[in-house]
């Protein structure tokens, strides 16, 4: 018979064998002859009582009773399975040839069919639990860091080192702009997050040229959004209304610009005039490229009797202007007269040399063989007028330089050692070159 399909309850009518009667681990044994059970308590002679757990079995007639079957060895049980007792026969029937006999499914101590106890639980090591409630806060820790680093996907909590600002930025925008007007270059400069790298043009005698051109007044800043770290402001410049904004970032309990100025490009203001000056300070034309402004109005002076500036003023209202001011150069006052002298005189020197050729590139040959006396030689005006006064010079590239149309001709006359007369053909003078980028020392050409 397969044992794994006796059903595991006790038959109709039997009754669950005494947990005493079934050992705890059954042991083979070799077959002996059946020894009667008698309890230790019995009276003497009484009879042998039958086994606990096990009925009585009579033979059937013309049969002798079989010896009981020795019960196979037990294999010892998986660690953490409880091994199973053996099934009792059902009441009335004897064991078949060749079969054991079952005893009912029991547990020492229990009821017949109850489930059987848990083992005894083991106690954990005090060590393991301090070990798991390390770790367990160290992740509760990590995770909080890593929420916090992330912004916890609802913003930063602040912190109790967090310092509350006691000035707003519109506040601190109104304050700057008040410097600039009051000339108080320094305490302008405090309220800038980064201070300038070069504030050459950032001092009170710079600020007063610009309140003398044009002064700061009614100035009004507000902050149209309170979470809002930009400040607009505006402002008067002389008799013209200005605006602009200014970015501000708190520093401790209170606020600075981070955009204050504005780097402007003189490059082109002072190439070709290095005595050029901004505000009374001059450029220095060999390094000097772009330079860094407060707002407010800004004058340039070349510093040139010929050369000028189509605008010698520009306006600076803030950081976000457009820095890419320009201006045309044009002649100063007064440079087309001082330009027509300079070339009346280099003409005047000319037509007086005692020479065939002459600093103004007009010249004559002598006849082959002709020695002629240098003392006689005379240059004139054979048409024209050595007056160009009314002449048009116009500038060109560089813009120290200027050109003009003239019509002027000239002639030589001369002896010759032995006392012979000789003259030349007229010369025409088409145009005039002058280079004034030294102003010491003008420089004309003359074309043919």
């Amino acid at each position: 018979m397969d044992m794994d399909s006796v059903a595991q309850q006790p038959p109709n009518g039997g009754t669950p064998p005494s947990p005493d009667s079934v050992p705890a681990q059954p042991v083979a044994a070799a077959p002996e002859a059946a020894t009667p059970n008698v309890a230790p308590d019995a009276a003497p002679g009484a009879a042998p009582s039958v086994a606990q757990g096990v009925n009585p079995v009579q033979p059937a007639p013309g049969y002798a009773p079989q010896a009981a079957a020795v019960p196979q060895a037990a294999y010892a049980p998986q660690p953490g399975y409880a091994p199973q007792a053996a099934y009792a026969p059902q009441p009335g029937y004897a064991p078949g040839y060749g079969q054991q006999q079952y005893v009912g499914q029991g547990y020492p101590g229990q009821p017949y069919g109850a489930p059987p106890s848990a083992p005894p639980k083991k106690k954990l090591p005090v060590w393991l639990f301090i070990v798991i409630g390390v770790v367990v806060l160290a992740l509760i820790g990590g995770g909080i860091f890593w929420a916090t680093s992330r912004g916890g996907g609802g913003g930063t909590t602040p912190t109790p080192t967090e310092i509350t600002p006691t000035v707003q930025p519109d506040e601190v925008v109104q304050e700057f702009m008040q410097d600039l007007a009051d000339g108080n270059s320094a305490a302008a400069i405090a309220l800038m997050q980064t201070p300038p790298t070069d504030p050459t043009f950032m001092t009170d005698a710079v600020l007063a040229k610009s309140a003398e051109l044009a002064p700061i007044t009614n100035i009004t800043a507000t902050r149209a959004d309170v979470s809002s770290d930009w400040v607009a402001v505006s402002y008067n410049l002389g008799d013209q209304p200005a605006s602009t904004s200014f970015q501000t970032v708190q520093s401790g309990d209170g606020y600075v610009i981070a955009n204050a100025t504005l780097k402007v490009d003189v490059t082109d203001i002072y190439k070709f005039a290095h005595t050029a000056t901004l505000n009374g300070v001059p450029l220095d034309g060999t390094m000097v490229s772009s330079v860094e402004l407060f707002p407010g109005v800004y004058q340039v002076d070349l510093g040139s009797d010929y050369l000028a500036l189509s605008t010698d003023q520009f306006t600076v209202s803030g950081p976000t202007s457009d820095s890419s001011w320009t201006a045309d150069y044009v002649l100063a006052d007064g440079a087309q007269a001082k330009i027509a002298a300079a070339v009346h005189a280099k003409l005047k020197a000319c037509l007086a040399a005692k020479s065939l050729t002459t600093d103004c590139g007009f010249y004559a040959t002598a006849p082959k063989g002709v020695t002629i006396n240098k003392s006689t030689i005379k240059w004139a005006i054979s048409s024209g007028k050595n007056d160009f006064s009314g002449a048009k010079f116009e500038l060109g590239y560089p813009p120290t330089t200027v050109s003009a149309s003239i019509k002027v001709s000239v002639k030589m006359t001369c002896k010759s050692t032995g006392g012979r007369s000789y003259y030349n053909n007229p010369i025409p003078i088409k145009g005039v070159d002058v280079d004034f980028s030294d102003p010491d020392n003008i420089d004309v050409e003359f074309s043919y």
